[in-house]
């Protein structure tokens, strides 16, 4: 019987490194420590009562042009809890804040609409862990984060799907992003922690007469590699 046709009753078992699949819950954690509050006391509001200055408190590097468009409310409007929720929202929908509040404050001439936001801290560095087949530049070129930015967690989910796609572009299927470490006040760094899909063995099962190391020895892959479909 020829090699090749052995093959067809050999089968193989590959063992690779567990793959866990993208750490939703990290991400989603970050997602749930935004605050949806408001940091008002109870006040009696009228529909005669008029909004006559929004501002934002707390931004630094984010514009204050580029989250007004996000409020519901304008000058001259009456006062509308919905809408100010939905303001809330749609500001940290931006991705760039930690927390977002609002603040009512009455007085004669008006309300006083606030929101006070507090920004991601900013990226220093990026950095990836456990990749072999794909270099540190090519993965920092495939991603939208870049250092000195502010960290953006929406950025940060679509990087996670960029650096899997070029895994699989290059024909490696079962790498995945199983867990990013986001900036902090003490590290302003992002990393991506990356499981490449790495052979740890490979058994052999269904040969009687043919030794192992003999098949073993055809093969393009051994432990230590990174699988490759």
């Amino acid at each position: 019987m020829s090699f090749t046709k052995f093959l067809t009753v050999v089968t193989f078992l590959i063992i690779a490194s567990p793959i866990v699949a993208v750490d939703a819950v990290n991400i989603k954690s970050i997602v749930n420590q935004l605050s949806v509050t408001s940091n008002s006391d109870p006040i009696e509001i009228s529909k005669k009562d008029q909004i006559k200055e929004i501002s934002i408190r707390g931004n630094k590097s984010i514009k204050t042009t580029d989250i007004l468009p996000k409020i519901l409310l304008k000058k001259g409007d009456s006062l509308n809890p919905f809408k100010i929720r939905r303001s809330v929202k749609n500001i940290q929908s931006t991705g760039y804040f930690k927390t977002v509040e609002s603040d009512v404050k009455k007085s004669d001439s008006g309300i006083t609409l606030t929101f006070i936001v507090n920004e991601h801290d900013p990226i220093a560095v990026i950095s990836f862990s456990n990749n072999q087949v794909i270099t540190d530049d090519e993965l920092s070129t495939a991603i939208q984060s870049k250092p000195g930015a502010i960290f953006n967690i929406h950025k940060a989910r679509k990087d996670i799907q960029r650096i899997e796609s070029l895994y699989k572009e290059n024909g490696y299927f079962q790498a995945k992003v199983f867990d990013i470490d986001f900036p902090t006040d003490s590290k302003s760094e992002i990393k991506f922690h990356i499981s490449e899909g790495i052979v740890n063995s490979i058994t052999i099962t269904g040969n009687i007469k043919t030794k192992d190391y003999v098949i073993l020895r055809e093969l393009d892959i051994e432990p230590g590699d990174v699988k490759k479909i």
